[in-house]
């Protein structure tokens, strides 16, 4: 009985893992509303939260075992939000509904836009993320998850090395 137990709680703990992300971006964006905090924030978040989704990286490699699987099955919200945001950017729907969409799947990534900013400016000049394009913005969000599975792989190879 406790091993079920103990299976739900530690799937429990992949699942709450695997949405962290999106959880650390909503509070990533009200922080940056805090005076002094907010400033300090945008600097730290992301090396703060690449080094952390590094650490998840060795939590699900030490559950799946499988390099392969624990980055897909770790990423997997990652890459469908980084699919919402292309598909909602590109369609030129517009409503409220559409608008929601977008923001929650710029979560995953968004306290890197410090470091991912920096392709809208090479690209089109511009030092705001709100006077870019939404070409600018999908390369954005592009390279803020491929940082992120980035960090991912290489928590799960430490890991992986360190079983071996």
């Amino acid at each position: 009985m406790d091993t079920k137990k103990d299976k739900i709680r530690e799937n429990l703990m992949l699942c709450l893992l695997a949405v962290s992300p999106i959880l650390i971006g909503y509070f990533f964006n009200v922080m940056l509303f805090i005076p002094v905090i907010g400033n300090i924030w945008l600097y730290a978040a992301p090396f703060t939260v690449l080094y952390f989704w590094g650490w998840v990286g060795t939590v699900f490699q030490s559950k799946f075992k499988s390099l392969w699987k624990s980055v897909l099955i770790g990423n997997l919200l990652g890459i469908l939000s980084f699919l919402i945001f292309v598909i909602l950017g590109t369609s030129g729907a517009e409503g409220r509904i559409v608008y929601i969409l977008s923001i929650f799947s710029q979560m995953f990534t968004l306290p890197l836009g410090f470091i991912t900013m920096w392709i809208a400016v090479l690209k089109e000049g511009v030092f705001d993320l709100e006077e870019a394009s939404m070409s600018a913005m999908i390369l954005a969000q592009a390279a803020g998850l491929i940082l992120m599975v980035g960090a991912f792989t290489i928590g799960s190879i430490v890991a992986g090395k360190k079983k071996a």
